[in-house]
């Protein structure tokens, strides 16, 4: 299963870094939001003693970890050990730990962590092996980040596709005019977006979940308050923002981790900036919690590999040398009408 992750994108910013920027966000995905792709495909990884835990990253069954969403129950079994194969060897671990359990009606919690992580082992020994490979040597182009599930019941492949798309400018206010503004609110205000931008979401939601004719498959617009504000097209929450840090470098937004955190909760999705100048990028990612992570551009790009290194040093050589000294900001005809009117000034006086 392929799913793609829409990303607003400021045009202003280099066409060299947006590929490296993408296929971070595309392998930051894979961990932090494995199981809402889970649940978005449909797909069960893994189940443990009869829940569903589709945790195939952070359960780590294969370093002897293993966590239930449903309940707090953390299993670290001592190394060397291995499931139980048969009924008599249960019945000598339920024995050998008889003293944490007095009775039926005891509140006991270690008699409970111990019963609970019977159940578990018994759920590994009826699921067998599971497998979980990404592989390394990923090329950047069109093809998605992806990873491997092989169960016993099949092999399971799970992509993740970050695509870049120009963001437009909402009633004359740019993108980061926005989130100036939404970062500066009181806390009734803040309260009140909050409250009601969700209330907008789930309206959009229900649409998608009831698949209501025109409503449900709503392709991105760019329009940032349409697409991630409000939630209303086909990929619901999934959009990132692609800024310029140039837009924001005189405001104090990344300075305050609880400005950024305010935007997340008023409905902001994670937020990147891109940094031409330093050559860097900055991620605010929401599973942050209002911290912000700086990575340089070559480091993104060496990261997979030293050819890719190499290409984006080599892009941004052509890029230095094709480009002109000095930028001409004006239109060309007032500059050199203002030169001419010197000029005559000028022949004037000494004349």
């Amino acid at each position: 299963m392929i799913v793609v992750y829409p990303m607003l994108t400021d045009e202003s910013i280099s066409q060299n870094a947006i590929p490296g920027i993408c296929k971070a966000l595309e392998k930051f995905v894979l961990i932090y939001e494995l199981d809402a792709i889970a649940k978005m495909t449909g797909i069960k990884i893994l189940k443990v003693g009869g829940q569903l835990a589709s945790t195939m990253a952070r359960a780590a069954v294969g370093s002897g970890k293993i966590k239930e969403d449903t309940e707090l129950l953390e299993a670290l079994p001592i190394p060397g050990a291995r499931p139980p194969k048969s009924q008599a060897e249960i019945d000598e671990f339920r024995r050998k730990n008889q003293p944490y359990s007095a009775s039926e009606n005891d509140d006991d919690k270690p008699s409970k962590i111990v019963k609970n992580t019977m159940t578990v082992l018994q759920g590994i020994k009826q699921m067998g092996t599971i497998n979980v490979d990404m592989p390394k040597d990923q090329a950047l182009s069109v093809e998605p980040t992806y990873m491997t599930v092989t169960t016993p019941s099949g092999t399971e492949v799970i992509g993740i596709k970050v695509i870049p798309f120009p963001v437009k400018s909402r009633k004359g206010y740019t993108l980061a005019e926005l989130l100036a503004a939404d970062s500066s609110l009181d806390f009734f205000d803040t309260l009140f977006f909050r409250v009601y931008r969700k209330a907008i979401k789930m309206f959009w939601a229900t649409c998608r979940g009831l698949r209501v004719p025109f409503l449900r498959d709503r392709v991105v617009t760019g329009d940032p308050v349409k697409d991630i504000l409000w939630a209303s097209t086909f990929h619901s929450r999934y959009v990132y923002c692609l800024l310029n840090y140039s837009d924001i470098s005189d405001s104090n937004l990344l300075k305050n981790a609880g400005g950024m955190h305010k935007l997340h909760q008023v409905g902001w999705n994670s937020l990147i900036f891109a940094d031409d100048v330093n050559k860097r990028v900055i991620f605010c990612m929401k599973e942050f919690h209002g911290l912000c992570s700086s990575t340089p551009y070559q480091f993104i790009y060496s990261s997979l590999g030293k050819d890719y290194g190499k290409v984006y040093d080599n892009l941004e050589d052509v890029k230095k040398a094709a480009s002109p000294f000095f930028k001409l900001s004006v239109n060309s005809k007032r500059v050199f009408g203002e030169a001419k009117n010197i000029l005559n000034d000028y022949l004037k006086r000494i004349s």
